[in-house]
C-alpha cells in the first residue's frame, strides 16, 4: 500500500506565496519542499520522492522553464513523466514555451484554493477519493435519505477523526476501540479497500498495546483518509443538490453500531 503522504515539490522564490501555497497544501495533507529556483529544484528532485512539481516561471539563478526543461532531459521516466504545473501570473501568454519545456498545466497567479485543488487533482489522485458507496442500496433512490445518509456517514468519520486525536489520553486506545465498534456500519458502506487496511493495522496495534509511536503514520494516514472522504462525501452532496445540511440531533444515527 502506497504511503497516504503526497510529498510536493514547491519551485517559488516569493515568500509570500512560498506561504500561501504551502499552508494550502499542508491542509490537503501533502507535504511540502520549497525550492527557490530553478537549480535548487534541479537538487532536490534527484531524489525522486516527490509526486508532483509546482514550478514558478519567473525566478532567479534558473528560471522554471530552463528548469523543467532539464529536469525533462534527466535520463529516467520518473523525470519525464512527473508531473509540473506552472505558477504563472502572465496565464496563457507564455503557453507556448511551457509546452515546450515540458510543463503539464498552468496555475494562475495570485492563488485561487479552489483552482490550485483542482489543476493538482488532475494529476494525482489523494485530492478526489472515490466514492465506493451503492446509494440506491440503502436509500432506494430516495434523495431525502440520500441527504441524510450522506450527513451521518460525514458525522461518523468526525467522530472517527476525534478518536484518533485523543488516543493519546489515558484511556486513548479503549476510547478508540470503542469508536472503532460504533462506527463500523458506516465504514462497512464506505466500503473503502485502503481505509479498511489502515484501521485493521491500528486494531492490531491498540489490541497489542503497542507504543503510538510505532503507528504513529497509520494514524495520521487513517485521518487523512477521513477527511478526504468527508470531502468526496460533500462533494456527492452538492452534486445530489444537497449543498446544505446538517445532521440532525433528534435523529438515531442507524450507522452507528449500539
Amino acid at each position: 500500500m502506497k504511503d497516504c503522504e503526497t510529498n510536493v515539490l514547491l519551485v517559488e522564490d516569493d515568500e509570500l506565496n512560498q506561504f500561501i501555497a504551502s499552508n494550502l497544501l499542508k491542509k490537503w495533507g501533502m507535504k511540502v519542499s520549497i525550492a527557490r529556483n530553478g537549480v535548487e529544484a534541479i537538487n532536490q528532485i534527484v531524489s525522486k520522492i516527490f509526486d508532483i512539481v509546482l514550478m514558478d516561471i519567473q525566478m532567479p539563478v534558473m528560471n522554471g522553464f530552463e528548469s523543467s526543461r532539464q529536469i525533462r532531459e534527466m535520463n529516467d521516466s520518473y523525470f519525464k513523466t512527473i508531473p509540473i504545473i506552472a505558477f504563472t501570473a502572465s496565464g496563457m501568454s507564455e503557453a507556448e514555451m511551457m509546452i515546450q519545456s515540458g510543463m503539464n498545466d498552468i496555475i494562475t497567479k495570485p492563488f485561487i484554493a479552489e483552482e490550485m485543488k483542482r489543476k493538482i487533482s488532475k494529476y494525482i489522485s489523494v485530492l478526489r477519493r472515490p466514492l465506493n458507496i451503492n446509494f440506491d442500496l440503502h436509500t432506494e433512490g430516495d434523495p431525502e435519505l440520500k441527504k441524510e445518509l450522506l450527513s451521518l456517514l460525514i458525522s461518523n468519520l468526525e467522530e472517527l477523526q476525534h478518536g484518533i486525536s485523543s488516543i493519546d489520553t489515558p484511556d486513548g486506545y479503549t476510547m478508540l476501540t470503542t469508536t472503532f465498534h460504533k462506527v463500523k456500519i458506516a465504514i462497512s458502506i464506505l466500503n473503502d479497500s485502503e481505509f479498511n487496511q489502515v484501521l485493521e493495522e491500528i486494531k492490531l496495534n491498540c489490541a497489542a498495546n503497542s507504543p503510538i509511536e510505532r503507528f504513529q503514520k497509520k494514524l495520521d494516514c487513517l485521518k487523512l483518509l477521513s477527511e478526504l472522504l468527508k470531502d468526496s462525501l460533500r462533494q456527492e452532496a452538492s452534486i445530489s443538490g444537497h449543498s446544505h445540511f446538517i445532521p440532525s440531533p433528534k435523529l438515531k444515527n442507524p450507522y452507528v453500531a449500539e
